[in-house]
C-alpha cells in the first residue's frame, strides 16, 4: 500500500503542464450607422480641440464661412465644431455665417424629414464595409447647426444684430412647424400600421432636435426684446408670436419630455414679455382704434391660451414637465400676468408631490402669488371657518415644507418664508412655538354659540356643582395654523447646515420689520451661539447685529453671548465685539459682566486688543448712564484712600479708560469722580 501511494505521489509531481501564450483579444468593429457617426463626431471634436490654441484671437481666426457649403458632411461638421472657438466674428463674416447656417438648416430639415420617413438609410447603415470612413449623420449635423446659430448672433451681447436674430427666429419657427406637421402625419400613419424600429429611433432624434430648436429660438427672441426698441415687434406675426404659436402647437402634439420642457420654458418667457410689451407700446406708432382693439384682443387670447396650457401641464405624468410648467408660471406671475384662482389650489396640492424638483418649483410659485395677490381671500376647507388671507395661507403652507424629507426643499422653504409680505403677527409668533395656540379658531358670538348648543342636543347633567356645559373640542387637523407651529424651531434645529443658515437669514429679515417678533426670537438666536459649526455661529452673531435696535439683552441672554468670546475663531470674537458695542443693557450687572468678560478676552487672546478698544468706545457712548454708576469700580478709585496708580501700559486699564471717558462725553457728572492724574 505504501509503495502504491509513493508511486502515485511521484507521478503527480513529475507531471508537467505546458501552457500556451495569452490569447489575443477579440476585435469587434461596430457597423451601426448611428454609433459610427457618434464616434466620428467625437473624433472630429477631439481633433478640433487639439488644433485649437489659446493664442487664437477673436474676430474669426482661421474659420471661413465657405466651409459650410462643402459637400462632405465631415468637413462641414468639423467647421461647426471649430466655430465656437472663433467667436466673436466680425460683422461681414457674421452675416455670411448666419446666412450659410440658415441655408444649411433649410436643406437639412427637408433631408431629415425624408430620412425619418424611409427605411432605406437604416438598411444602408448595416451594409457599410469595414474600414470605410463613417459619415456624420444629418441629425447630428442638424443638432450642431441649431446649437451654433444662437452663439454666433449673441456673441456680442451689447451689440446684437436684431435683423439677423429675427431672421433666425423665423427660420427656426418655420423648420419647427414643418417638423411638427411631419410628426402629425407620422402619428396618423402609426395608428394605421405598426411602427418600425427605425421610425421610432428617428422620432426620438427629431424630438431632441425640435426641443433644441425651440430653445435656440427662445434665446434669440430674448436678445431681440432686450435690444429692440419698444413696440418694434408688437405685431401678431412678429417672431415672438410665431414662437408662441410653435410652442403651443408642440405642446398639443408632441409627447416627448424634451420638447415639452423647452416649449413650456419658451411659452412662459415669451408670454411675459408679450404681456409687458402690450402695456408699453411705442407712442410713435399710429394705429386705428379698430386695429388696436383687434391686436390687443389677439394678444390677450394668446396669453390666456398659454396660461391654460401651463395649467394643463402642471398635472402632467412626467415630473420634469410639471417642474417646467410651474417655473413658467413663476416667470409669468413675476412679469405681471395674473394666474386664475384655480392655479393656487393646484400649486398647493403640488407641495405633496413625490419629486423634490416639483415641490421646489411649487414653493417659488406660491411665494410669487402671495407677493402679488396676498390680500385675496382663500375659501376655507372646513365648514364654519372664515376665509383666510392668501398671504397667511401661503405662509403656513410653506412652513409645512420645513419638515420635508429633502434638504433642498427645506432650504427653499426657509428662504421663501421671509419673502412673503404682510404676514399676520399671530402667524409669525406661531412659528416660534411648537405648541398649537389655543385661540387659533374663530371666536363665535353669543348667538352662534347658543344656536350651536341647541342644534347639538347636548346639555349639562347638572349633577355636579360648577360643571361646564359640553363644548366643541379643538382639533389640530382642522386648525389652519398647524403647519406653521414651530416652523423656525425645526429649521434652527435641523441637522443640515444649509437649512440652519437659511432659517437664520429668514429670521433676520422678518425680525427687522417687526419688533415683537424680534424680541420673541431672541432666545432662539442666542441658542445658536452654541452650534457645532463655526459658520452657523458667525451667522447667528451677524443676525443679532441686524436686529439689535429692536432688542434689550437680559442677564441670561448676555451670558450666552459673552461665552462666545472664548471661541477660537477670531472672526466670531470680532463679530461679538461689534455686537456688544451695539447692544442696549437693562442693568448695571449686565455691563459689569460684559467688562469682566472683555478683560478675560484680553488675557486669553491679546491680539484682540484693538477690536476690544473699539467695542469699549461704542459701549461707553451707548451706555453712559450705566457706566456712571460703575466708575469707582472700573478705575479702582476710593473717596478717601489713595490706591496704587495703574500703569498706562496695561491694555485692560486703557480699555476701561476708553469706556469711562467716552461715557463722560455723554454724561458730564462722571468727570468729578475722576482723579487728576486720570485726565
Amino acid at each position: 500500500m505504501a509503495a502504491h501511494l509513493k508511486k502515485r505521489a511521484l507521478a503527480e509531481y513529475a507531471h508537467t503542464v505546458v501552457e500556451d501564450g495569452p490569447r489575443p483579444a477579440k476585435q469587434l468593429q461596430l457597423t451601426c450607422r448611428l454609433n459610427n457617426s457618434k464616434s466620428r463626431s467625437t473624433e472630429l471634436q477631439q481633433q478640433q480641440q487639439q488644433q485649437h490654441t489659446p493664442s487664437s484671437s477673436g474676430g474669426g481666426g482661421d474659420w471661413l464661412p465657405s466651409a459650410l457649403t462643402d459637400p462632405n458632411t465631415n468637413t462641414v461638421f468639423a467647421s461647426l465644431l471649430s466655430l465656437p472657438h472663433a467667436l466673436p466674428l466680425n460683422a461681414d463674416c457674421e452675416q455670411e455665417a448666419v446666412e450659410g447656417l440658415l441655408s444649411l438648416l433649410h436643406s437639412l430639415s427637408t433631408c431629415t424629414s425624408s430620412e425619418a420617413d424611409t427605411v432605406e438609410d437604416a438598411a444602408e447603415s448595416v451594409q457599410l464595409q469595414q474600414g470605410a470612413e463613417a459619415a456624420v449623420s444629418k441629425q447630428d449635423l442638424l443638432t450642431q447647426v441649431v446649437a451654433v446659430l444662437p452663439l454666433i448672433i449673441t456673441a456680442r451681447p451689447d451689440n446684437v444684430n436684431v435683423q439677423l436674430a429675427n431672421n433666425a427666429v423665423e427660420a427656426l419657427c418655420k423648420c419647427g412647424t414643418q417638423w411638427l406637421q411631419k410628426e402629425r402625419q407620422k402619428q396618423l400613419q402609426l395608428t394605421q400600421q405598426p411602427a418600425l424600429p427605425t421610425v421610432e429611433h428617428s422620432a426620438c432624434a427629431t424630438s431632441r432636435v425640435l426641443g433644441q430648436t425651440v430653445r435656440a429660438a427662445y434665446t434669440l427672441a430674448q436678445h431681440c426684446h432686450a435690444t429692440a426698441p419698444t413696440g418694434q415687434h408688437s405685431g401678431n406675426n412678429s417672431p415672438p408670436h410665431q414662437l408662441l404659436r410653435l410652442a403651443l402647437a408642440c405642446l398639443s402634439v408632441h409627447q416627448h419630455h424634451l420638447v415639452k420642457v423647452s416649449c413650456l420654458e419658451a411659452a412662459g418667457g415669451v408670454c411675459s414679455r408679450v404681456a409687458g410689451q402690450q402695456e408699453n407700446v411705442n407712442p410713435t406708432l399710429r394705429l386705428s382704434s379698430g386695429k388696436k382693439e383687434q391686436r390687443n384682443k389677439t394678444t390677450n387670447s394668446t396669453i390666456a391660451e398659454v396660461v391654460m396650457a401651463l395649467l394643463m401641464h402642471s398635472t402632467h405624468h412626467d415630473n420634469r414637465v410639471r417642474t417646467a410648467a410651474f417655473k413658467a408660471m413663476v416667470v409669468c406671475e413675476r412679469s405681471g400676468v395674473r394666474l386664475p384662482p384655480e392655479a393656487y389650489t393646484e400649486v398647493v396640492e403640488a407641495l405633496d408631490d413625490d419629486y423634490q424638483c416639483v415641490r421646489e418649483a411649487a414653493i417659488d410659485l406660491i411665494t410669487s402669488i402671495a407677493i402679488n395677490d396676498g390680500e385675496r381671500k382663500v375659501p376655507p376647507t372646513v365648514d364654519g371657518e372664515e376665509p383666510e388671507r392668501l398671504a397667511d395661507h401661503a405662509f403656513f403652507r410653506i412652513c409645512g415644507c420645513m419638515n420635508d424629507s429633502s434638504v433642498r426643499v427645506r432650504v427653499r422653504a426657509a428662504a421663501s418664508l421671509s419673502s412673503i409680505p404682510a404676514v399676520s403677527h399671530q402667524v409669525l409668533l406661531q412659528t416660534l412655538d411648537k405648541k398649537l395656540f389655543s385661540n387659533m379658531r374663530r371666536k363665535l358670538s353669543y348667538h352662534e354659540r347658543q344656536a350651536a348648543l341647541v342644534s347639538s342636543g347636548q346639555w349639562s347633567k347638572g349633577r355636579e356643582w360648577g360643571e361646564d356645559v359640553v363644548q366643541e373640542q379643538l382639533s389640530p387637523e382642522t386648525t389652519s395654523l398647524t403647519h406653521s407651529a414651530g416652523a423656525f424651531v425645526h429649521g434652527l434645529e435641523d441637522e443640515c447646515l444649509e437649512v440652519r443658515n437659511a432659517s437664520l437669514d429668514a429670521l433676520a429679515l422678518l425680525a427687522e420689520g417687526s419688533q415683537l417678533f424680534a424680541n420673541q426670537c431672541l432666545d432662539f438666536l442666542v441658542d445658536m451661539f452654541n452650534d457645532e459649526i463655526e459658520d452657523v455661529r458667525l451667522k447667528a452673531v451677524q443676525v443679532l447685529q441686524r436686529i439689535v435696535r429692536h432688542i434689550k439683552l437680559q442677564e441670561d441672554q448676555l451670558d450666552e453671548i459673552l461665552h462666545a468670546l472664548k471661541d477660537s475663531w477670531n472672526c466670531i470674537r470680532e463679530s461679538v465685539h461689534t455686537l456688544i458695542g451695539s447692544c442696549t443693557f437693562t442693568t448695571t450687572a449686565c455691563l459689569q459682566a460684559t467688562v469682566a468678560a472683555l478683560m478675560d478676552n484680553i488675557s486669553r487672546y491679546p491680539q484682540d486688543v484693538s477690536s476690544i478698544q473699539l467695542c469699549m468706545v461704542s459701549l461707553g457712548r451707548r451706555q453712559a448712564g450705566l457706566v456712571a454708576g460703575l466708575v469707582p469700580l472700573l478705575l479702582l478709585t476710593h473717596p478717601y484712600f489713595d490706591a496704587v496708580q495703574p500703569s498706562l501700559h496695561q491694555a485692560p486699564y486703557i480699555c476701561k479708560l476708553l469706556l469711562v471717558l467716552n461715557a463722560a462725553a455723554k454724561m458730564p457728572t462722571i468727570l468729578p469722580l475722576l482723579e487728576e492724574h486720570t485726565l
